[in-house]
């Protein structure tokens, strides 16, 4: 699956509900103000309560501004963040206009053909590149080069951002978009079942995939009459984005190996959870009646005490969980902190959300790059709950450090708030407002400081050519996985379409 994928595979309807949930409780009351209080006592921060009570303009026009032209971006229909800032650069800058085109996401090779010959014939000034793979044709034709942007005499400060998400977004030393949102790939391992094999779980950080593979058979084998499952989500597509079946730029492809059979046949050995559904034309699918709760101010769902089949891990990419440290402690909770899932390479992988790229054949390059820079720059969390968008990236981590603890204490204040009125957090609460507001403060910072940690650790950009994986490689484990044929037949098949692939 694809890091686009795995970005929208929270359903509207969830968005919407959270929504709802952010409006009911937007207005502080009293403990929450003590909160804020304390909070700016403690470390010098205080929640945005005005934000909270329907926001202000924290952007005035500038009349001294003498920027003007109009910019065309290019974007995917779910991409929120950029048109939000949009509206604020307008502000600031009243003499420019950005507008905004959309285009569908390409999930076959013809859509893919049409948006290529779109970048060429007629091309934006800004493209939101993000989750994309561009193959077999020259990048330097179409991109600037960011780096030279970012590091030029107009540059930005990289002290001021998770540089390594920058450097990890690079192709052949150079950065065609700059990654703003992104998703890391993560994991929350079934405590019981990984004590029982005596596995170091405070201190790992991190497992590859051989490893969580191999913690599976173990205890699965210990514990037969539990039914144990991967993951709600697991299935041949997980691990199969994991794996380099091919290299466009080098022309080599590696689908056809003695070590991918031996794996593809161990995925099959294992069963996949009843929400799971290989259909033959539209990949995965998954029953969504079965899902965690999520959203970025989302209430704990009692599969985290109480799941209703026994999984050795929960699959995390953001913040639908943002409670995920505050339970630690909880007896209750099943599951681990969070940990990278991380290729056998070692690489610590990230999926780029909003990633603007400017191209080559611009016109207005350094209108353009302002406005990029503008979007870089902003230091402050745009998830607020009276905003005109629906704001699908506010489960995504910033990559601008600013920016990151802002919306992290956001949301993770929110997420206390929700949960602890509901009487879900097992804390010490002895009715002393002052004392409460520090349990509360300790938990949001310590959470912040744990997600930053995990963000530190990516370290290279998962790059999967989605509509070359559903053309050229999912039709033949659809074929596999329902034992129309064999893994060796399989992966020879697939050899030989991304070998005429690479030819062509």
């Amino acid at each position: 699956m694809n890091r686009i994928k795995c970005m929208k595979r929270i359903s509207i309807s969830i968005v919407i509900t959270t929504l709802v949930i952010i409006l009911s409780g937007c207005y502080p009351d009293a403990s929450d103000r003590h909160y804020d209080e304390v909070a700016a006592r403690v470390s010098g921060w205080h929640d945005k309560t005005e934000a909270a009570n329907g926001g202000c303009d924290e952007s005035s026009a500038s009349s001294d501004s003498t920027l003007s032209g109009v910019l065309t971006v290019l974007l995917f229909p779910w991409d929120h963040h950029l048109q939000m800032l949009a509206d604020l650069f307008m502000k600031e800058h009243p003499g420019v206009k950005v507008d905004f085109q959309f285009i569908a996401y390409p999930l076959d090779i013809s859509k893919q053909v049409a948006l290529t010959t779109k970048l060429y014939a007629d091309p934006p000034d800004i493209f939101n590149v993000a989750g994309l793979a561009f193959e077999k044709f020259s990048v330097d034709d179409l991109f600037v080069d960011m780096n030279q942007l970012l590091d030029g005499p107009n540059g930005i400060n990289r002290a001021d951002y998770f540089d390594q998400i920058l450097r990890g977004a690079e192709m052949n030393g150079r950065l065609y978009y700059v990654p703003m949102m992104v998703v890391l790939e993560m994991v929350m391992l079934n405590k019981r079942y990984v004590e029982s094999i005596g596995a170091p779980l405070s201190d790992m950080r991190s497992i590859t995939v051989s490893e969580y593979l191999d913690m599976y058979v173990t205890t699965a084998a210990i514990s037969p009459e539990d039914n144990l499952l991967v993951s709600f989500r697991f299935n041949a597509n997980t691990l199969l984005r994991f794996m380099p079946l091919y290299d466009a730029e080098a022309g080599t492809v590696n689908a056809d190996t003695p070590e991918m059979i031996e794996l593809l046949e161990l995925i099959k050995s294992i069963p996949v959870a009843p929400h799971v559904e290989y259909t033959p034309d539209n990949g995965v699918r998954y029953n969504r009646s079965f899902e965690l709760r999520a959203g970025p101010n989302s209430v704990i769902d009692d599969g985290f005490f109480r799941p209703a089949e026994n999984y050795l891990y929960i699959d995390v990419y953001d913040l639908s969980f943002p409670f995920q440290f505050f339970f630690q402690e909880d007896p209750r909770m099943l599951f681990s902190h969070p940990m990278h899932r991380k290729g056998n390479d070692g690489d610590i992988l990230f999926g780029s959300v909003v990633g603007p790229g400017i191209m080559r054949s611009s016109r207005n390059q350094e209108l353009a790059w302002e406005f990029v820079r503008f979007c870089m720059e902003y230091p402050s969390s745009l998830f607020k709950p009276f905003d005109k968008y629906d704001y699908e990236q506010s489960w995504s981590f910033p990559v601008n450090r600013s920016m990151f603890d802002d919306h992290l204490r956001l949301i993770l204040n929110e997420s206390y708030r929700t949960v602890s009125r509901l009487g879900e957090l097992q804390i010490t609460l002895g009715g002393d407002a002052e004392e409460d507001a520090l349990t509360r403060h300790r938990q949001v910072e310590y959470s912040l400081f744990r997600f930053r940690e995990l963000m530190e650790m990516a370290n290279t950009e998962s790059r999967i050519n989605t509509a070359i994986f559903y053309s050229l490689v999912y039709p033949d484990i659809y074929l596999f996985v329902n034992d129309r044929q064999n893994a060796e037949r399989t992966l020879m098949n697939i050899h030989n379409n991304l070998k005429i692939y690479i030819s062509e």
